[in-house]
């Protein structure tokens, strides 16, 4: 995983009748800024009136609008592409303590994206939308502490970062619990607690988090042996990796599910309401 992760955001463009009211659609897209993902519908051919009244309100000092018009300048949508305009947004917004602005700008300096790169800018963004609590900050904090990235390598500190952002629910943090409770990395080796995290971060749909269950069930980590949820978690994992151990797990069938009183009907219906519940969960 890079230092640097795509902003989140997902605009979704599609005619679905007339905008009665351009106004009312840029409320829609301003009052989502602060989520996960931006999915705003817009009628294509109204864009630009959108754009304009967006960038009125951002002029005027709105701080929503001006991070939601530097996502559009980041992502291309309704505009061109324009990094240093972004960063001009979300720095306006960043001095008016948006936190989402700040991650993003740390996204920025990270990436070198429209200014010089520069991890001491992105640890400092990135630490003032963490100390506001935002899971996105904290998240890419762990993971600079945990590869050295822009900072001296250290555990203690990652892990603290990432049971920050595993606790409001981010799946990638969640997944690096795990695996630092399996290693004993910045915490003692728990595998009670590996299981735990791993298990939070696969029900999401990560699926690095789903190959690590199934391999914990297949080596009795954590617990007894369990072939049948090794078997589970490893059929999850295929079907969305091109994982070869998940692949071959499953092509070997287990034997042992065969002749165990779990019929493979039993364990089929098993995978299908586990993908149901994680398709549900997916941030």
């Amino acid at each position: 995983m890079r230092v640097f992760h795509a902003l989140a955001l997902s605009f979704i463009f599609t005619a679905h009748g007339s905008m009665a009211n351009d106004g009312a659609q840029v409320d829609s897209l301003v009052n989502s800024v602060d989520a996960d993902s931006i999915a705003d519908q817009l009628v294509a051919k109204e864009q630009s009136r959108v754009v304009s009244e967006l960038t009125r309100r951002a002029e005027a000092g709105d701080a929503n609008a001006q991070v939601a018009l530097g996502i559009l300048y980041v992502q291309a949508q309704g505009v061109a592409q324009d990094y240093v305009k972004a960063h001009r947004w979300f720095a306006l917004a960043s001095a008016q303590g948006h936190p989402r602005a700040q991650n993003a700008l740390g996204n920025l300096y990270s990436a070198g994206w429209g200014v010089q790169q520069s991890y001491e800018q992105s640890l400092h963004w990135y630490t003032l939308a963490s100390d506001q609590g935002y899971s996105k900050s904290q998240e890419q904090l762990g993971w600079m502490y945990y590869v050295g990235s822009g900072v001296v390598k250290d555990f203690d500190r990652a892990f603290r970062f990432f049971t920050l952002a595993a606790q409001q629910g981010e799946p990638f943090s969640q997944n690096m619990l795990g695996s630092m409770y399996f290693k004993g990395e910045g915490v003692a080796q728990d595998y009670s607690q590996a299981l735990h995290w791993y298990e939070l971060s696969a029900l999401q749909g990560f699926e690095n988090a789903q190959l690590h269950l199934g391999k914990m069930y297949l080596d009795g980590h954590g617990g007894r042996k369990d072939l049948r949820k090794a078997y589970i978690w490893f059929s999850i994992a295929a079907t969305s990796t091109d994982q070869e151990v998940a692949k071959a797990a499953v092509a070997g069938r287990f034997a042992s599910i065969g002749s165990s009183s779990y019929s493979m009907r039993t364990i089929q219906a098993e995978i299908d309401a586990l993908r149901e519940t994680i398709a549900s969960r997916k941030r």
